[in-house]
């Protein structure tokens, strides 16, 4: 039986930080209120770590409040599913995050690697869900290198509470 809490530590997720302000028209006129969208502007890589990693906190902690299953393949695929949908969101804020400029794509590589992971989660329970351990047993093999690639892609660009 795999081990829950080295399935459990593996994304990553920062705040998105957009600025939306609306405006009216003219004082008074029947003007259509418009609306006005201002983007900030792309972090620096310094400014992103510090907000990726300062979200990885706290997603890393509520991955670890995620009670421990044990042996049990029902509550397993339970923990599975609350695992991975802190991560999807996490994920989400972290894809919404401003990346520095000329970082999109090896950030995209990276969440494109959680992706696989959080594949293998939700293939993972269902797999225990339905007594399929075929395939729990090759995803139990898989998940672990699956993982191992996320974590070392998001440290090695910085992101290391998002990598543990």
């Amino acid at each position: 039986m795999i081990r829950f809490r080295v399935l459990a530590r593996s994304m990553a997720a920062p705040l998105l930080l957009a600025v939306v302000v609306t405006g009216c028209g003219g004082g008074g006129s029947s003007a259509v209120p418009t609306t006005t969208t201002t983007t900030a502007p792309p972090l620096t890589k310094t400014q992103y770590i510090r907000e990726a990693n300062s979200i990885c906190t706290s997603m890393n902690a509520a991955i670890d409040a995620v009670p421990d299953p044990g042996d049990d393949k029902e509550k397993l695929a339970a923990g599975l599913d609350q695992v991975t949908s802190i991560a999807k969101a996490s994920l989400a804020k972290l894809r919404a995050l401003r990346p520095p400029a000329g970082d999109e794509a090896a950030l995209e590589a990276i969440y494109a690697k959680v992706d696989v992971v959080l594949a293998d989660y939700e293939q993972l329970s269902t797999a225990l869900r339905s007594g399929d351990t075929t395939t729990a047993n090759s995803l139990q093999r898989k998940g672990p290198t699956d993982q191992k690639a996320a974590n070392d892609a998001a440290i090695a660009y910085g992101l290391t509470v998002c990598g543990e």
